[in-house]
């Protein structure tokens, strides 16, 4: 597992401590201090944009979730909107390479939103590593939130 840490003191010092967790007998934790971009913490009212890089949010096993997690965010005071193609489905459970980088992209172009959550990830996210404008990202700093 993997949990990172974004601490006052690390904000303040622009970087984050990522604490690596592997199961064995003990836990064995590591930590990395990285120089990073730091975006502003979430307060209600902030705007959350729910994006697909990997899986569609079609897939029936994503649907509780994504009701629970909906309803918890709301709850919370975010305000909650979605990708143009989060529910775009191909034969492989996902969307376009074009589609699901076209959402990322206007997440991060989109100054309303302050966070961005992925509804799930790793599958075949890594298809879009050569698409991502790294630079619209550097402008727009956003959390990115993971399931």
């Amino acid at each position: 597992a993997c949990f990172i840490n974004t601490c006052d003191e690390h904000r303040k010092k622009k970087t984050i401590r990522i604490i690596y967790t592997f199961p064995s007998e003990e836990y064995i934790y590591m930590f990395f201090l990285v120089d990073c971009m730091i975006s502003p913490k979430l307060k209600e009212g902030d705007e959350i944009r729910v994006i697909t890089p990997s899986r569609s949010r079609m897939l029936p096993f994503i649907q509780k979730v994504k009701d629970d997690a909906h309803e918890k965010l709301t709850s919370m005071g975010f305000k909650v909107t979605y990708g143009k193609h989060v529910d775009e489905i191909d034969v492989f459970g996902s969307s376009s390479i074009k589609s699901r980088i076209e959402d990322l992209h206007d997440a991060f172009s989109d100054s309303n939103v302050k966070a961005i959550l992925t509804v799930i990830g790793g599958f075949n996210s890594n298809q879009l590593l050569r698409y991502i404008d790294y630079s619209l990202i550097k402008r727009n700093p956003k959390n990115i939130l993971w399931v």
